[in-house]
C-alpha cells in the first residue's frame, strides 16, 4: 500500500486498500441439529483497490466468508490472506461495518464513538480531534457529534459506524450488509455516501448484500453464491462505480436495468426452488 504521508506524519484521505486472497476454503459448524457445511471449496482474489459486491440466497455463507477475511473465523480447510499474509485473527487494518448498531457504544456521544478505535491505538489527542472531525463531516454527521446513538435514526447510526471505521484509516472494509435495515430512501442516501467515499479513498472494499441493485451500483465487481454450502457460481463485471456519475444517475441507465436483470436471472437461475422443479 502506497499511502500519502503528510509531514507531521498523518495520513492523506486517498488511499489504496490492500488485496485479499481465499484460497479453496470450506467451513463447517456444528449446531443442536447437526453440521452445517456452510462454504465448500471457495476461492476468490480481490484487487488492491476493487470494491467486491457478494450476493446470494438467505443461508448461503456470504457473512460466513466475511467473517474469515475480518478473522472472526478460523476456515475448516482452505485459508484467507492480505497481501498473501495468512489471516489468522481480527487486525485494525480489516474493520466490520455490521447491518445493525449494537457495536456503537450506547454511554458514548457520536464523536466519542467515533474515537474509540483511536484512542485504543494511542493516537495523540490532536490528530483525534481532527480525525473524527473529517469523518464526520464526511458521513454528514457534525452536527449530530454531541448526540447519544440512541437519539439518533437508523440511518445516522449507520453513519456513525462508517465513520468510527473509517477513523482508524483501515486497508479493507468489509460491509456485511450495512444497509439491510434501513429504509428504502434512507438507503440510497447511504449508498450514494460509500459510493463517494470509496471514489475518494479507493479502499479494499467487500460488501455482502441481499439487493441486487446495490451490488450493480457499488461494486465494481459482483460475485454469485450457490445455495449452502456456498460456492462461486457466477461473476460479472460492473461499470458504475467507475463511472464518475452519481448514484441517482446511474439507475436512471438502460445498461444499469440490463445489468441488474442479468444478475437477478443469474441468481434465481441457482435458487432452490428453481431447482427442485427441473
Amino acid at each position: 500500500m502506497t499511502n500519502a504521508t503528510t509531514t507531521d506524519g498523518a495520513v492523506a484521505d486517498r488511499n489504496v486498500g490492500h488485496g485479499l486472497r481465499v484460497i479453496g476454503v470450506s467451513h463447517h459448524y456444528s449446531t443442536k441439529t447437526g453440521q452445517v457445511h456452510a462454504l465448500d471449496n471457495v476461492s476468490v482474489d480481490i484487487k488492491a483497490g476493487e470494491f467486491l459486491a457478494v450476493v446470494g440466497p438467505s443461508g448461503c455463507g456470504k457473512s460466513t466468508l466475511l467473517d474469515i477475511l475480518a478473522g472472526l473465523k478460523v476456515p475448516s480447510t482452505g485459508e484467507a490472506s492480505v497481501d498473501d499474509r495468512k489471516i489468522i485473527g481480527p487486525s485494525s487494518t480489516r474493520s466490520v461495518v455490521f447491518q445493525n448498531s449494537a457495536s456503537l457504544f450506547p454511554w458514548l456521544t457520536v464523536e466519542e464513538n467515533v474515537a474509540f478505535g483511536l484512542k485504543l491505538k494511542r493516537v495523540p489527542r490532536n490528530e483525534i480531534a481532527r480525525r473524527v472531525a473529517v469523518e464526520l463531516d464526511r458521513v454528514g454527521l457534525t452536527d449530530a457529534a454531541h448526540l447519544h446513538p440512541y437519539e439518533l435514526s437508523g440511518g445516522m447510526q449507520q453513519r456513525c459506524q462508517i465513520a468510527r471505521v473509517l477513523a482508524v484509516d483501515p486497508d479493507v472494509l468489509l460491509l456485511d450488509e450495512p444497509f439491510g435495515a434501513i429504509d428504502a430512501l434512507t438507503r440510497e442516501i447511504l449508498q450514494q455516501h460509500l459510493l463517494d467515499i470509496w471514489r475518494m479513498t479507493h479502499k479494499t472494499v467487500v460488501l455482502i448484500t441481499h439487493s441486487v441493485d446495490e451490488a450493480i451500483l457499488l461494486g465494481t465487481r459482483v460475485i454469485v453464491m450457490s445455495p449452502r454450502p456456498g460456492r462461486i457460481v457466477h461473476e460479472i463485471s460492473a461499470p458504475f462505480a467507475n463511472s464518475g456519475a452519481n448514484a441517482a444517475e446511474i439507475r436512471k441507465l438502460p445498461e444499469f436495468t440490463a445489468a441488474s436483470s442479468e444478475l437477478r436471472t443469474l441468481i434465481l437461475n441457482d435458487s432452490p426452488s428453481r431447482n427442485s422443479n427441473t
